[in-house]
């Protein structure tokens, strides 16, 4: 009896990706063949085979970009605002033709925060093909990443990333943000201006690179004095003990190098102690959490950040709206930064060579070569990658943010 006929359809599968950049060839697809053999004669099953294999080979491969983010605990709702802001421009920029024909793919990572889960995280990326990786959400997160990221030839982009640890390194580390030299010189000079003979800052092991370079580099150009406190975040009230040093010290002014939540909690714990001297928080505290926690307290507080986008602009106003109408949250720095990141690396893709891979090194000259324009203004890097924006003081005025001043431009 002559043998049945076995076809096997697991040679060729159709290439559609989810936003994690997984196959969808789902498990319906395997039910779904059993029942199209029983159905369908050999010449049809052929058929089908045959235009698979002509659809999948006319499309192009697809751009790979990875995101790690910390998408856990108390930090868990930070990653959700800049996984959202990446996946819109993502979305976005297919819309309009995606880069050079070519889909782009987010493919988001939780890294945990912790030092396991970061590398694990950037190894799932690399694995994955990802061009590039955008991240990580801290300083001291990034720290533990870089030497991971970099060593495999993959680009590191971070709009999180402001530790002076990484600066003026030539290497595949590209940032969006000014690093803390240019803050420090940034709140030196708003203290002088405020005539502030001392200044107290509350710190935070959690992003220890961060904390302990901002501090350091405010103190080299500040000509008054600085003092230090630091507090660990937990269930015990140690940031309630945190300001009561702070209350201590005698300062004219108090620095706040704490996350969103931390420095709304402390700005209403300092003001009910009493405290009436200058409040001034950093771009890590810039957001709507800090307004939902702090409330009236932070009402004339100072941010100090680079990120104040013309919120009557055109292309906030349309940015607003479609955040808004995809995933039903407002605008924060996080999302507005993940945004700019996503398209800043689109754009230099498109000048990459169509042909061919795409090397680390062409899409590092591309990144550095040019100018990028977006919702945020114009951002520039210089030849290590470490950018070129101005730092602006920004202070809340019932609930909004409205810049006062430009405070100094990074010297470069």
């Amino acid at each position: 009896m002559a043998k049945k006929p076995h076809w096997e359809y697991k040679k060729y599968k159709l290439a559609f990706l989810t936003h994690n950049g997984e196959s969808l060839n789902t498990r319906a697809g395997a039910m779904g063949k059993k029942r199209l053999q029983k159905v369908l004669p050999a010449s049809a099953l052929f058929l089908a085979g045959l235009l698979t294999i002509t659809w999948s080979c006319t499309q192009k491969e697809p751009i790979k970009i990875g995101l790690a983010i910390n998408l856990s605990g108390q930090n868990g709702a930070t990653g959700e605002d800049i996984r959202d802001g990446a996946l819109l421009a993502m979305d976005q920029i297919n819309h309009t033709g995606g880069i050079n024909g070519k889909r782009l793919i987010i493919i988001t990572k939780n890294d945990k925060g912790t030092r396991e889960g970061i590398i694990d995280a950037d190894k799932d990326l690399i694995d994955k093909g990802c061009i590039a990786i955008i991240g990580h959400s801290y300083s001291e997160d990034t720290m533990i990443a870089y030497p991971y990221v970099t060593s495999r030839g993959v680009i590191l982009f971070s709009p999180y990333t402001a530790t002076s640890e990484l600066s003026g390194k030539d290497d595949l580390f590209i940032r969006t943000v000014p690093d803390t030299r240019a803050y420090g010189r940034a709140i030196a000079n708003l203290l002088s201006k405020r005539r502030a003979g001392k200044a107290a800052f509350l710190l935070t092991p959690s992003n220890k690179s961060f904390c302990e370079d901002m501090f350091h580099e405010t103190k080299k150009y500040f000509k008054g004095a600085a003092v230090p406190v630091w507090f660990r975040p937990g269930p015990d009230d140690s940031l309630g003990e945190a300001v009561k040093e702070l209350i201590k010290t005698g300062a004219d002014a108090i620095i706040l190098v704490t996350d969103e939540v931390s420095t709304g909690i402390a700005a209403q714990k300092l003001r009910n102690a009493g405290f009436r001297g200058g409040l001034i928080g950093t771009i890590w505290a810039q957001g709507p959490t800090m307004l939902q926690y702090g409330g009236k307290a932070v009402e004339g507080m100072t941010i100090i950040s680079p990120i104040y986008p013309d919120k009557d602009s055109k292309a906030f106003l349309d940015f607003s709206a479609a955040l808004g109408k995809r995933f039903n949250i407002k605008p924060s720095s996080k999302s507005l930064r993940a945004y700019e990141a996503v398209y800043i690396l689109s754009e230099a893709l498109k000048k990459c060579p169509k042909r061919g891979a795409i090397s680390p090194s062409g899409l590092k000259a591309a990144l550095l070569g040019n100018e990028f324009k977006g919702v945020l203004g114009t951002v520039r890097f210089d030849k290590y990658g470490d950018v070129i924006r101005p730092i602006y003081e920004i202070q809340v005025q019932n609930g909004r943010g409205i810049k006062k001043s430009e405070l100094s431009w990074p010297e470069k």
